[in-house]
């Protein structure tokens, strides 16, 4: 008895059995990312890469916690070639949903969705911070230790692109006191990086 096998084959993204199909469209968002920070009211450059050639009926919405808030006002999608795509949007200070007014809390769950309402293909960004402060830090001066001894003088030096890499004198000699001596240096913003170190004077 011959047994006969009968089914259908789907084939997905480029071929299947030599015969060639058209990759799905597709829309991936570059940026924002995770790494943003970004505050309400301020007008942020949108990113994203598609294989959409057809269509051009871009829209860009505000998500978080799988909730849309609603459209972010933007400029004209720029078709910047090889399917990537620009727009610019200003971060909302406030969302309107149904009747009600609400500021936009602080937090880092927001993402943003973009669509083209020809083809239907959209994507999501990464999550990204919203109203939340970016940090950044500021060393505004360095202490130099070193260990003494008494009866001699030492003098700390130092060097840069601003001394010519010369060595120049930080401050006066100063007295040992036979056991570990400190002195301070003011960081001044925008000052080339220093190169210390101390000598023991005749």
């Amino acid at each position: 008895m011959k047994t006969i096998l009968s089914g259908s084959v789907m084939c997905v993204w480029l071929a299947c059995e030599g015969v060639s199909l058209a990759a799905q469209p597709f829309v991936q968002v570059l940026r924002p990312n995770s790494t943003d920070r970004l505050q309400p009211g301020a007008t942020f450059r949108v990113e994203w890469l598609t294989s959409v050639t057809n269509y051009t009926d871009w829209s860009v919405t505000l998500w978080t916690n799988g909730v849309r808030l609603g459209f972010a006002a933007r400029t004209m999608p720029v078709h910047e070639g090889g399917g990537r795509w620009h727009a610019f949007i200003t971060v909302p200070d406030v969302f309107v949903y149904t009747f009600f007014t609400n500021a936009l809390p602080s937090g880092c769950n927001y993402e943003l969705n973009i669509n083209d309402d020809g083809s239907e293909v959209n994507g999501f960004s990464d999550a990204f911070c919203l109203g939340v402060p970016a940090l950044t830090i500021r060393v505004s001066q360095v202490e130099l230790c070193w260990n003494s001894r008494s009866n001699r003088t030492y003098q700390i030096q130092y060097r840069s692109t601003l001394t010519t890499n010369a060595w120049t004198n930080l401050g006066t000699p100063v007295q040992g006191s036979g056991s570990s001596n400190c002195i301070t240096d003011v960081i001044v913003p925008g000052e080339p990086r220093k190169f210390y170190r101390v000598e023991e004077l005749p």
